[in-house]
């Protein structure tokens, strides 16, 4: 334990002699290693999740009653999921659906309240992933009201706790 702790900080002491992105390629990752090497309440009292990088994903649901899903990803804590809607045509349904795995075992849709992509731009999804047991998050969409609905843009399982992002419109 001793000796992981120094090597590690030992190892951010001689990057921090170097720019960022020569010695890892990204602040992000700079950021990411002190946060592994120091515990959490040594840099703040905010609870910065881990899993909180926007991945892509595109539903294209081109029928009446058709669904979507990106895969599951691991849910660190009990903040919203992150959505970022760059495109929305039609309003179907969004869900944040939590399993125990990756692999989607004992799924099961956690949302905790009911939320349609309508609007554009950055919103937070309020789920039970964590609360109810589950270990992994993913977003999915049903298409229950018009014949073609597609929608675009990022997500992440977890955000940051004190984000002031507007909570996705319901109905």
């Amino acid at each position: 334990m001793y000796r992981g702790i120094f090597g590690g900080f030992a190892a951010l002491c001689l990057a921090a002699s170097l720019s960022p992105v020569t010695a890892f390629g990204s602040e992000a990752y700079l950021a990411e290693s002190v946060q592994r090497v120091l515990p959490s309440s040594s840099l703040s009292n905010e609870v910065v999740p881990f899993n909180n990088t926007d991945k892509y994903f595109e539903f294209n649901m081109t029928y009446h009653n058709a669904t979507s899903a990106t895969g599951y990803r691991l849910k660190e804590d009990d903040t919203s999921l992150y959505i970022d809607i760059d495109v929305c045509r039609g309003r179907p349904q969004m869900f944040v659906d939590g399993a125990v795995n990756d692999a989607g075992s004992k799924k099961r849709d956690c949302t905790a309240t009911r939320y349609r992509a309508s609007v554009t731009g950055p919103h937070r999804m309020r789920n039970n992933v964590n609360e109810w047991g589950f270990s992994h998050a993913r977003l999915t969409s049903w298409n229950d009201i018009s014949d073609q609905a597609y929608v675009e843009g990022y997500w992440s399982p977890d955000s940051y706790r004190y984000a002031n992002y507007p909570e996705l419109p319901g109905y």
